[in-house]
């Protein structure tokens, strides 16, 4: 189970408190890094813990890596200061990590597998796949992986480095119940929303009701600013249609009818349901988005 504890902690690192010294997460073997108190912006700092957080850890020491209080306060902290820093600093201290452990197999293993969890796994809400791609990088050129688990790895990434935030979504054709097809490209909204959803699924249930209360939301449909084009990927015809009735009208009810965005895997649905955010020119603002109110946040922030 994802523990929180850690947030209270790191964001005071981050800020600071207390005078700004170091500060003991987890267990008295491990302290991070003190920040020099001329760094002062939150991601000044977190640039300065994620360079060096790991410098004063022991790694040959299992019995803290196996501990309770690691799981729980020192690596989520570390992923939450990764979060807070400017990406390329994020890359190099994850690049410099995995380039310090590669030659012990099993702690190699346990700290790329801890981070498929966070970042990678539907179901974190630290799920970050810009995050997760330096590792996959890693790992996918690394000798500390055996040649099968290199091979799958490479075509994880692959498929991650697809439709990425800043570049421009793939297309694809869609098919209405009447038999009418359109191009997603042809939306010419300010705002498009990609809704992948299968019928019957109650996560998909979920993030649709949540979509329909959100007054901003139904405001930017209402003035034609947005569009949601909601997509069902799979072929049970019989049940797509059979929900149809329960599909918000003012959205786009539609299926892959070709099966591109499955077989050519247009599209990394790893998980069902998957929120995309594009920009008028179809660019991607927010990809697999967590939860709806990432989407109404970012659009919020937009006006």
């Amino acid at each position: 189970m994802m523990k929180y504890i850690f947030f209270a902690l790191a964001a005071c690192t981050l800020a600071a408190c207390g005078g700004g010294g170091a500060k003991t997460v987890g267990t008295p073997d491990f302290v991070t890094p003190e920040v020099p108190g001329i760094l002062v912006e939150p991601v000044e700092r977190a640039n300065f813990l994620v360079a060096h957080y790991w410098d004063r850890y022991n790694f040959a020491d299992a019995s803290v890596m196996r501990s309770e209080k690691f799981e729980r306060d020192i690596f989520p902290s570390y992923l939450y200061f990764l979060g807070i820093a400017q990406p390329d600093k994020s890359r190099a201290s994850l690049t410099a990590l995995l380039n310090r452990i590669e030659a012990d197999t099993a702690t190699y293993h346990f700290f790329t597998s801890l981070f498929e969890h966070y970042f990678y796994d539907p179901n974190s809400p630290m799920r970050n796949e810009e995050l997760y791609i330096p590792v996959l990088q890693h790992q996918s050129a690394s000798l500390a992986m055996d040649e099968t688990e290199r091979f799958r790895l490479a075509d994880r990434l692959r498929l991650v480095l697809k439709n990425r935030p800043g570049e421009r979504a793939a297309d694809f054709v869609y098919t209405l119940a009447s038999g009418r097809q359109g191009r997603m490209y042809d939306l010419h909204y300010r705002w498009t929303i990609l809704f992948f959803n299968n019928p019957g699924c109650h996560a998909c249930r979920d993030f649709m009701d949540e979509m329909t209360s959100s007054g901003l939301i139904r405001e930017l449909l209402e003035n034609r600013s947005l569009v949601i084009l909601g997509l069902y990927p799979d072929e049970d015809m019989t049940a797509w249609h059979d929900y149809a009735a329960t599909f918000p009208k003012e959205w786009i009810y539609s299926y892959d009818k070709r099966q591109a965005i499955r077989d050519g895997e247009l599209y990394d649905l790893k998980a069902i349901p998957s929120i995309y955010l594009l920009d008028k020119d179809k660019r991607v603002v927010i990809k697999d988005a967590i939860n709806v109110q990432m989407v109404v946040d970012a659009l919020g922030a937009s006006l």
